[in-house]
């Protein structure tokens, strides 16, 4: 049984766990899995044969030190299956023409609301100062 916010902390917690999951966090991981696993040697997501292991026969041996590179493309996926992937990840790594992104845009019914519309207002400042740092922080490295 899950338990019951019981006091303001609780909430602030579990909305703070909602926004950075739905956010920042969905973003460090979908949007740069192309630029890494789509080059599928970096991450092969199959394979099919095992790699020779350290006590191999004879004949893997003599096998494998005639064509190493043999051993290894037939432990990669096939074309097919690599293919597949790097289409995967491709639409996993893209951006929806119609993504709505956090603090960009007020609700209607909250602008009618006084209390509403100045308290998105500060987060949407505390957002672009947030962008502000991150965006010193990536140019620093």
């Amino acid at each position: 049984m899950v338990a019951c916010p019981q006091d303001l902390r609780d909430l602030i917690d579990i909305l703070t766990t909602i926004t950075w999951v739905t956010s920042g966090h969905h973003a460090a991981a979908n949007f740069g899995q192309y630029a890494y696993g789509g080059y599928f040697p970096n991450r092969p997501t199959i394979a099919r044969t095992n790699m020779p292991t350290e006590d191999p026969t004879e004949e893997e041996w003599e096998k494998f030190m005639k064509k190493p590179e043999h051993a290894l493309l037939q432990c990669f996926p096939s074309q097919l299956q690599a293919t597949r992937v790097m289409a995967v990840l491709d639409i996993l790594s893209n951006h929806s023409p119609d993504d709505k992104y956090l603090g960009e845009e007020m609700e209607p019914s909250w602008a009618k609301d006084p209390v509403i519309k100045a308290a998105f207002e500060r987060f949407q400042g505390r957002l672009k100062e947030l962008e502000g740092i991150i965006d010193e922080r990536n140019s620093n490295t």
